[in-house]
């Protein structure tokens, strides 16, 4: 006789394979804004200015030239960022920054009847030894880690100003001037700044800045009399910079 045998269909469910479970990329955290800073900055530095000299004793025709120059700039920089937005951060920033826009420019002078002046001629200089400036700033986050910002606020620069007014057969009879001006003006510009880390970052920015202008009288020396001799006018002064600048966030 056959005997049948029953198999029990009830498995262990130990000895069931088991599925894998679903693989948790890890979440990049998002980086914040929000903080104070400190950094440094390096870059180039251009400005444009006119000048121009009327003579207050002699018959000579006003003469008027542009003052341009160019330098290296260096400064330091802090301030401090608030995220409030996901997209928007607001904040302040303070800089000071040292150049040599050392402008200098001459020209001949004419008589009223277009011949030059025997021996004459007119001379200015213009030079920046530093600027500073207090700023606002308006940021829009285009990825977690660049930040795009409009920033304006005021500024300052240090300006020292000379010029001669040289009439008929030049000095001792001539108009000199020399005075230095801590000049308050302000500053209009924007950049990028990109978070390499947590705490260090990256800046490319530009920067305009614009001061009034200047007036002062040339006076003759003792030898030939004494007393103006000549009126001296230079324009508003135009900087441009562009720099780079590394930042630590706290």
């Amino acid at each position: 006789m056959t005997v049948l045998t029953v198999t029990n269909p009830t498995v262990n469910a130990a000895d069931l394979p088991t599925k894998a479970s679903a693989y948790n990329a890890p979440v990049a955290a998002t980086f914040s804004w929000t903080g104070c800073y400190i950094g440094g900055n390096l870059g180039g530095a251009w400005s444009r200015e006119k000048a121009d000299t009327t003579s207050i004793t002699s018959g000579q025709l006003p003469t008027l030239v542009n003052q341009n120059a160019s330098s290296v700039i260096g400064g330091v920089n802090a301030g401090c960022n608030y995220q409030f937005d996901p997209h928007w951060v607001i904040g302040g920033e303070g800089d000071w920054s040292w150049t040599k826009l050392n402008a200098n420019a001459s020209v001949p002078t004419f008589n009223q009847n277009g011949l030059p002046t025997s021996g004459g001629g007119a001379a200015f200089s213009a030079d920046t030894k530093w600027l500073a400036s207090i700023r606002g700033r308006v940021g829009w986050v285009a990825m977690p880690n660049t930040l795009v910002y409009f920033t304006g606020g005021a500024a300052w620069a240090k300006v020292d100003y000379a010029a001669v007014d040289a009439f008929l057969r030049g000095c001792p009879n001539c108009a000199p001037t020399s005075f230095s001006h801590t000049k308050t003006g302000y500053v209009l510009g924007g950049g990028v700044d990109y978070a390499v880390t947590n705490n260090w970052i990256v800046r490319a920015e530009y920067l305009y800045y614009h001061f009034g202008g200047e007036s002062s009288v040339g006076f003759f020396p003792d030898i030939v009399g004494g007393g103006p001799g000549a009126n001296f006018h230079w324009s508003d002064l135009q900087i441009h910079e562009v720099r780079l600048g590394v930042n630590y966030k706290f």
